[in-house]
């Protein structure tokens, strides 16, 4: 897997946590 793919990964699980934790 690419760097670039791993990093879109991550940052789709960076901002879905973060939408959660806003969402409550």
């Amino acid at each position: 897997m690419p760097a670039s793919g791993l990093l879109y990964l991550t940052f789709l699980a960076g901002a879905g946590a973060i939408a959660r934790r806003r969402k409550g």
